[in-house]
């Protein structure tokens, strides 16, 4: 700086460095904070990656313990307290219902030290294999040919989507939607299908698919392995408009002419089946998707009455009645079974693994399913 006429005047080399200086401290900065972000997002992720890969590791050693060994003891079941590795097996996947008894019995908590989940809660569950896989979604309007219920009398997870102004029918279901409109109701199981596995429309009245999109829903829960099970009515508002099924006259009698899991292991090829009313058939030439036919019209082999189609990853079943003209439900059904189940079962966890096996229990065959799971 130095004095001149007008006063004094200031280099500006000095204020420019300052200026520069400041910049490439801040652009430093930014990237030390952006690398320092992204690396401590990779050792998160590594470390998550890590504990998920253990507990895959321990939900299948849990898992392959239950169907493949007795435990240790042997006779563990004898004495619960003394188990230092529980099985439930008597022979390789052959479930001993004493140990299955011992262990449902268990504290849940010395049960998960005996297990050795490391800080995990879990979930195991024996379901005879029929044709439902919880979680179940049941919608139905009409109170006094509502069947589903009684056949889920006894099953833990499934919702119910009531239909109807009236109240809903006494039921056991986790929970139960309804608001009195048909197709509100209906929208709303569309809305939440991601939580079903199984979901059966009970002579559903009032309900139709309104557009392209739940047309597109309904299908995409089909494709990726779920099983839409479609009794009674409704079928060109719902089946023909998402996958093209085109009705036929009905009738009350079929014939059984294959076997199938929705049927009870007793039940013979030839036995009749007689329905309360008269439900549609389907030509089983004319079918746009693979058909299996459980049951044709009686003295017309070329209709389906009670029928399994598949559709990408899954399934879809037709059927005129669940009741027979004694309003009772029809026997030789397979609909549902109880589920036998031990622990804390959970749809809201940051982790979660799952494994099942494929055993037999009490002479039939079933899956045991086993998760572990951890919030936070």
């Amino acid at each position: 700086m130095f004095e001149s006429g007008f006063g004094p005047v200031k280099s500006k080399k000095g204020a420019a460095f300052s200026t520069d200086m400041t910049i490439a401290i801040f652009i430093f900065l930014a990237i030390f904070i952006a690398i320092t972000t992204a690396w401590n997002s990779v050792l998160d992720s590594s470390g998550r990656n890590a504990q998920r890969k253990h507990a895959e590791m321990m939900v299948l050693r849990i898992a392959d313990e239950f169907v493949r060994t007795g435990g240790y003891p042997s006779d563990w079941e004898e004495n619960p307290l003394s188990a230092l590795t529980i099985g439930l097996a008597g022979s390789d996947r052959i479930l001993d219902s004493d140990k299955v008894q011992a262990f449902l019995d268990m504290d849940y908590e010395t049960a998960k030290d005996i297990l050795k989940t490391g800080g995990y809660e879990f979930y195991m569950e024996i379901d005879e294999e029929d044709v439902l896989e919880s979680v179940v979604a049941v919608f139905a309007v009409q109170t006094a040919d509502n069947q589903m219920k009684n056949f889920l009398e006894n099953y833990t997870y499934w919702d119910y989507y009531w239909g109807k102004e009236e109240d809903a029918p006494p039921n056991n279901a986790r929970y139960v939607y309804d608001n009195g409109n048909a197709d509100d109701i209906f929208d709303m199981l569309l809305n939440n299908l991601s939580s079903y596995k199984t979901i059966v429309l009970e002579d559903p009245h009032g309900a139709e698919l309104d557009d392209e999109t739940e047309e597109d829903m309904l299908r995409d829960f089909v494709n990726n392995g779920g099983t839409y099970i479609h009794i009674q009515h409704q079928v060109d508002q719902i089946l023909k408009r998402a996958f093209g099924m085109e009705k036929k006259g009905g009738s009350k009698f079929g014939t059984v002419v294959n076997l199938d899991p929705i049927l009870q292991s007793d039940v013979e090829i030839g036995r009749e089946i007689n329905f309360e009313q008269d439900g549609h058939s389907f030509e089983i030439a004319a079918s746009p998707l693979p058909l299996k036919t459980i049951a044709e019209v009686k003295d017309d082999s070329s209709k389906c009455l009670i029928c399994r189609w598949t559709n990408g990853s899954g399934t879809i079943y037709y059927m005129p009645d669940l009741q027979n003209e004694s309003h009772v439900p029809i026997e030789g059904l397979n609909l549902a079974d109880e589920i036998i189940s031990m622990g804390q079962y959970t749809i809201d966890a940051s982790t979660i693994v799952y494994t099942e096996r494929h055993v037999l229990y009490e002479g039939r065959a079933a899956r045991i399913k086993f998760s572990l799971w951890k919030r936070g």
